[in-house]
């Protein structure tokens, strides 16, 4: 059966290693760092082959896009009828982990089982009982089998403590080829006895003659079989080059039943490949094992996402003032920095690391390396694509000279006629729903406020021209879905700049509990503490402690995710609801078995003086750390308040309201039209609303607690809103979403990837959706 390593994606950016390993219709997979699934649904990998999942170590890293991955494979293989039976693998305090993230994944019943490393040797047998959190089997072994590859882990330690594994993957032993021809001889019957021989079985002949298998079959061919080590930095060398689990791969040690074609080396630094210990320990694997270098200093830097790059890029050239891109920054770490390490390498058969690199291993008329479907540069220029585009920009150049919308406005240079002070830039990262795709990323939306940063001249200059900078302010933002980093990442291309932003964000806020909401917060939390790091010497950041402290707005089931993260503060959204009651979910999930909606009739239409009694109230009443909280918004960001108001979607759904001295804007988060949002919304500035359907799905909208494009309208006309701006919409709008003639009549913006304005722009954005209609038929 054949076999071989995909690399789905290599070290670079805000990307980690995953490689999967095929054979035959079965995957199995290592690594889970944040933003996995945009590259796996990019590359069209089917989710349901995968049959398990190898997690090295819980840093975020390693770690981040399990949660998601997991959902959308398990949802995949149920929906084909085919039975949920993937394994998933991890280190020591795996399955605690995994209860962490369990109102987001879900329990784990059904699933094939979770294995935890341990170094002492367990049989299967020997088990945990059922983890009541999981709702299944936890193994404890140091080795994972079943009847195509037997898996075997390893765990190495740095000197700062931190311990990840290493696997090596050995498929089953390939049969040796059959002989009929001796068959024949010995007296055997071709329609009787020549598959049981050819698949291992002893017969019996007539005569009573026992004709054994391995009289009539070659030797069994020996396993081609690969090592993926990973070793994050030089502080991990002494550990694997004394880890005495290598030894039974070295050269002379080797089974006569396994070959060791490959080796794949993980790791940030180019250093351990000047490392003479390490380079001691690459020798004694022999000189035929071909070693592939997946090292972040010494990788290409490639454009992974270019399928939504260049989505961004086409939008970009209609109307460069809403997308301000960052020209690509792309850096190649080869050509800097290899010949740091070329005199140490060049006696190794050596493979560079790339996204979309196939090696083959067996059988051998079909072993080698393949670099056919390499991600490179000329994924984003395509010409097929490239000719839409240029039909596209010859049809909006009419319909800038005849549409009512364009043809007075000059969308370069226009200055808005409403000014705000304190006035938000608004950057959409994310706009679709459930889970994010190829070409668009889910919810998350970043505020840049000034706040008491900007000078009376630079605020000035903030309200009448596009700025080119966007990490000298203050940051809050609303929703974090995964792969909100590289969102970020691919959209300013700096990492100084990147680094600055998630020091300067200083308040989160979660809507709910789905994962599109809310799965990428820890990869922000943690390259945050990171970026302190090495922005800031410890000296400053213990004089100046609470500088560096960023507030995280979550529903309570995501405390026990972020609370040990540094520089977190959590506040409860619950805390920060001004009604004293829930209007449309009470039961808790993890205690009901089922979470339906009560009381929905008790939310009644109320003044807007009525809702202001109640955020008063609220505020009255708050506890020390709320009114901490508050006092830092007022201060430092120039913000009077932030407040829940909740969503008809799920147990502690909470849209999130962002309250300035002259503007107000309300994120919606996931929700049916309710009344709720109608009463604190009355006179809004900007209602951002999620519009996960068009127009005439309104009965699959209710089933899914969501909105369409019309009733989102609707609900900001009621509201009297300045202006409103539609987001999460169903992955089945690939390009843009639905545009009507409602969305210029009441001055409608649609929210896309990469979307970045002030809010005294959407003014007139909306005018340019005449020209993107056409992306909706493409």
């Amino acid at each position: 059966m054949k076999y071989g390593i995909r690399i789905l994606h290599n070290n670079q950016r805000d990307l980690s290693t995953c490689v999967y390993f095929q054979i035959g219709e079965k995957i199995y997979m290592f690594n889970f760092g944040d933003g996995i699934q945009r590259i796996a649904s990019q590359a069209k990998m089917k989710f349901g082959k995968v049959r398990s999942l190898f997690i090295p170590s819980l840093l975020p890293d390693h770690f981040l896009g399990l949660p998601g991955f997991y959902l959308t494979a398990r949802d995949g293989i149920r929906a084909s009828g085919n039975p949920f039976s993937f394994t998933v693998h991890g280190p020591e305090g795996f399955s605690d982990k995994l209860k962490d993230c369990s109102y987001i994944m879900g329990t784990l019943e059904g699933c094939g089982g979770v294995y935890e490393h341990s170094e002492e040797m367990k049989e299967f047998d020997d088990l945990c009982p059922q983890d009541p959190g999981l709702c299944v089997d936890v193994h404890q072994t140091n080795y994972f089998q079943d009847e195509t590859v037997r898996v075997e882990t390893t765990c190495n330690q740095g000197k700062n403590g931190g311990k990840i594994l290493s696997y090596f993957v050995v498929p089953k032993q390939t049969r040796g080829k059959f002989l009929p021809q001796v068959a024949k001889k010995l007296g055997c019957n071709p329609k009787v006895h020549f598959k049981k021989l050819s698949l291992g079985e002893d017969v019996t002949l007539e005569d009573g003659t026992v004709i054994r298998s391995s009289q009539v079959v070659d030797e069994a061919l020996p396993s081609e079989s690969f090592i993926i080590n990973f070793v994050p930095d030089s502080t991990f060398i002494d550990s694997v080059v004394s880890n005495p689990k290598y030894e039974a791969y070295f050269e002379e040690n080797i089974s006569t039943s396994t070959r060791l074609s490959i080796i794949y080396h993980s790791t940030q630094s180019w250093e351990i490949f000047t490392n003479e210990k390490y380079l001691e320990f690459m020798r004694k694997f022999g000189p035929n094992v071909k070693h592939v270098i997946d090292c972040k200093d010494l990788n290409t830097e490639r454009n992974l996402r270019y399928k939504s790059m260049a989505l961004a890029k086409q939008y970009q050239s209609i109307c460069p003032r809403l997308y301000p891109l960052a020209p690509d920054n792309l850096i190649d770490f080869k050509e800097q920095n290899f010949h740091c390490v070329e005199e140490e390498l060049k006696e190794f058969d050596i493979i560079f690391s790339e996204a979309g690199l196939r090696i083959e291993l067996y059988p051998a008329k079909c072993a080698g390396v393949f670099n056919e479907d390499v991600i490179t540069n000329k994924f984003l220029i395509n010409e097929e694509e490239q000719k839409v585009i240029e039909t596209i920009s010859a049809m909006n150049q009419d319909a800038r000279s005849t549409s009512e919308y364009l043809n007075s406005i000059d969308l370069a240079n226009i200055i808005p006629e409403k000014t705000f002070t304190n006035e938000p830039e608004i950057l959409f990262c994310g706009t679709i729903s459930m889970k994010p795709t190829g070409t668009r990323c889910s919810s998350c939306i970043y505020l840049n406020i000034p706040g008491n940063k900007a000078t009376k001249s630079e605020e000035e200059k903030y309200q009448t021209t596009p700025r080119n900078r966007f990490d000298n302010n203050y940051g809050i933002m609303l929703d974090c879905s995964e792969a909100t980093y590289g969102q970020l990442y691919d959209h300013f291309q700096d990492k100084h700049i990147l680094d600055q932003l998630l020091v300067n964000l200083r308040v989160v806020w979660i809507t709910h509990m789905h994962g599109d909401h809310c799965m990428g917060l820890s990869k922000i939390f943690y390259e945050r503490s990171l970026a302190i790091e090495k922005l800031f010497s410890q000296s400053e950041i213990e004089e100046s402690p609470g500088e560096f402290i960023i507030y995280a707005c979550v529903p309570y089931f995501l405390e026990d995710l972020i609370k040990d993260i540094p520089f977190v503060k959590v506040i409860l959204t619950f805390k920060l609801n001004p009604e004293t009651e829930k209007y449309f979910y009470n039961d808790d999930p993890a205690v009901a078995i089922e979470c339906t909606p009560q009381n929905v009739e008790g939310c009644v239409p109320k003044s807007y003086e009525e809702c202001l009694q109640n955020i008063q109230n609220m505020e009255d009443n708050f506890e020390p750390a709320l009114k901490q909280f508050y006092s830092f918004l007022n201060e430092k960001l120039g913000i009077k308040r932030i407040y829940g108001v909740e969503a008809f979607h799920c147990y502690e759904a909470y849209g999130c309201m962002v309250e300035a001295e002259d503007w107000r804007i309300l994120y919606s988060g996931d929700t049916m039209p309710n009344q709720n949002h109608l009463n604190y919304g009355q006179g809004i500035t900007l209602l951002i609303h999620e519009a996960t359907l068009e127009n005439g799905l309104e009965e699959d909208a209710q089933k899914k607690n969501h909105t369409t494009t019309g009733q989102a309208i609707d609900i900001a006309n009621k509201m009297n809103a300045w202006r409103v701006c539609l987001t999460h919409f169903s992955s089945r709008y690939v390009k843009v979403s639905e545009i009507s003639e409602d969305h210029f009549k009441y001055k409608t913006m649609n929210a896309i990837d990469h979307l970045r304005l002030k809010l005294s722009d959407f003014e007139w954005a909306y005018r340019t959706l005449e020209l993107y209609k056409p992306f909706y038929d493409l």
